[in-house]
């Protein structure tokens, strides 16, 4: 039975890290993160019989007109425990939307799984859920195993990215890592860079988004920016959680792109994940239909990462004319959440 979550961050966090398919999106602090901006996370939990977890839930409610609401459930539900098994995927979703709809019976709810996908699997939510009209994410990401040296993650790469790391690396490039606001300023500045140098406003953040974000995960923001000549030419910012790093924002300014310096920083910033034990790296979205995602796509994809397929997005509404209307609302706005 799915109940309201009513223990601590840190049990949240904890019982979280026993599933295989965890997030740093189904994180305690992701949903406080996302509460300065208006959303208001509920937390569910189901137990079996003998008490242990075998579905969790963190979801982000957003109030619409009327008493209508968007319900947004980043990094999915999550339902791979050890005591679990995915064949009650269905009844698990679907007592899920029964216990939120008590309280919000008017409210569209959206999954975003990262789990794998594969045919049972879809099979099982699509007997309780439909696919959107309107998606808000690709589906698709590029995963990197860690378990190996970096020499033997260069063996995984392409010639052109080994040809193009081998370059930046020999760039007189020095590094600096952590959470600091200095780091957090060089970072942005790096990106607003690159957002006007591309002409790509769909991408612009805020300062203060990237600080909220940082103030609520503390420890599992990983900054890294590197430098020619003092000068930030690179960087990145990357979320931890368990054995999972999750690359968020990465930015290369004019000077770092003359030496392929973001090659360089791939390559720091494995040695640094390596060393703090993580064995998973989870590259973020990648696009197989927009055009403007190709030079992503090519970056990310030439590192020896194996390309898949999420579960991905999900929804189920009380009426078709109420999913219609979020889903033209959604792709009206085209934004990221």
């Amino acid at each position: 039975m799915w109940q309201s979550w009513t223990g601590t961050a840190e049990s949240w966090d904890q019982s979280l890290s026993f599933a295989d398919d965890s997030s740093v999106f189904q994180s305690y602090g992701w949903g406080e993160y996302k509460s300065r901006s208006n959303w208001i996370p509920l937390r569910y939990c189901c137990l079996d019989k003998m008490g242990n977890p075998v579905g969790m839930a963190q979801m982000l409610v957003k109030s619409m007109s009327f008493r209508t609401f968007f319900i947004w459930v980043p990094g999915g539900l999550v339902f791979r425990f050890p005591d679990s098994r995915e064949s009650d995927i269905t009844e698990l979703v679907q007592n899920l939307i029964a216990a939120v709809r008590a309280n919000y019976p008017v409210s569209l709810i959206r999954f975003n799984s990262q789990t794998p996908n594969h045919s049972l699997l879809s099979f099982g939510v699509n007997r309780v859920c439909l696919r959107p009209y309107c998606k808000i994410n690709s589906g698709y990401t590029v995963r990197i195993k860690l378990d190996n040296s970096m020499a033997m993650l260069r063996e995984k790469m392409t010639a052109k990215h080994r040809y193009y790391t081998k370059k930046a690396v020999g760039a007189a490039i020095s590094w600096k890592l952590g959470s600091s606001d200095q780091l957090l300023r060089e970072l942005y500045a790096l990106h607003q860079e690159m957002v006007l140098n591309k002409q790509l406003p769909s991408i612009t953040t805020a300062f203060e988004e990237l600080q909220c974000m940082r103030d609520a995960l503390g420890s599992k923001v990983l900054i890294l920016v590197g430098y020619m000549d003092n000068k930030p030419v690179t960087g990145c910012l990357v979320l931890l959680f368990g054995s999972t790093a999750f690359y968020m924002v990465a930015s290369t300014g004019t000077q770092g792109r003359e030496v392929s310096a973001a090659y360089a920083m791939f390559e720091r910033l494995m040695q640094e994940l390596i060393e703090r034990g993580i064995t998973n790296f989870d590259f973020g979205g990648i696009d197989p239909v927009r055009r403007e995602a190709a030079g992503v796509n090519h970056y990310k994809c030439g590192f020896g990462g194996q390309i898949v397929e999420q579960l991905g997005e999900w929804e189920s509404a009380p009426s078709e004319w109420f999913r219609v209307a979020v889903n033209l609302a959604i792709g009206f706005r085209g934004s990221h959440l």
